[in-house]
């Protein structure tokens, strides 16, 4: 196949989501393959999630709860059990920007050659008022290949705690954030170290 007959940038995969029989909880994966960029349709190189999340009552609230692993380094083999592929998650050889859009991948948060290990917890008061947590170590760039990670171009080590609120503030929907980023490694190109906070208002 020659460049001219490219058909662009491709990607496919497969979510599968099973209840543990009467249990409020659930399993769910994501696996997600790059194409092979050798003039076929096969898709292969895969990305990979994995998480468990249960939910209930607390009170007239009502909760959800999660643990999530995302590995972002592409990995060969038939599901992606086999070597790992640095380099290869959200590039193409055409494309040069990617499977991105300004610059941020439209995958994953952490972009290529990444992990992420988080803990999460939601609490939803009313129809129009919530309140979220969460706790997460990411391995950001863990190969630094000439490729890239737009979010990082070294590697890095970021443990992150956020807590976050939304309510509806005169009819529009309002979001309140706090929270704190430690970093191990050099310094990156868009995460920082220390407490931040940011409050949105959205019109709509």
């Amino acid at each position: 196949m020659s460049f001219d007959d490219e058909p662009g940038n491709q990607l496919a995969g497969f979510d599968v989501r099973a209840r543990l029989g009467s249990w409020p909880a659930a399993v769910y994966v994501q696996w997600i393959g790059e194409d092979t960029r050798q003039g076929g349709p096969e898709i292969g190189s895969w990305l990979r999630q994995i998480g468990m999340e249960t939910w209930g009552t607390l009170g007239e609230s009502h909760f959800r709860l999660h643990v999530e692993i995302s590995d972002t380094t592409c990995r060969e083999g038939g599901l992606g059990f086999s070597d790992e592929k640095p380099g290869c998650a959200y590039n193409h050889p055409i494309y040069t920007s990617g499977y991105r859009y300004g610059g941020r991948a439209v995958g994953h948060g952490i972009d290529g050659d990444g992990r992420s290990f988080s803990l999460g917890a939601t609490l939803v008061q009313s129809a129009d008022s919530s309140l979220n947590a969460t706790l997460r170590h990411m391995d950001i760039n863990r190969f630094v290949t000439d490729r890239g990670n737009r979010l990082s171009a070294q590697s890095n080590e970021i443990t992150e705690g956020r807590f976050s609120m939304e309510r509806q503030v005169y009819d529009f929907p309002m979001q309140f954030s706090i929270g704190y980023r430690h970093r191990q490694g050099a310094q990156p190109t868009a995460l920082h170290d220390g407490a931040y906070l940011s409050i949105s208002w959205s019109l709509q």
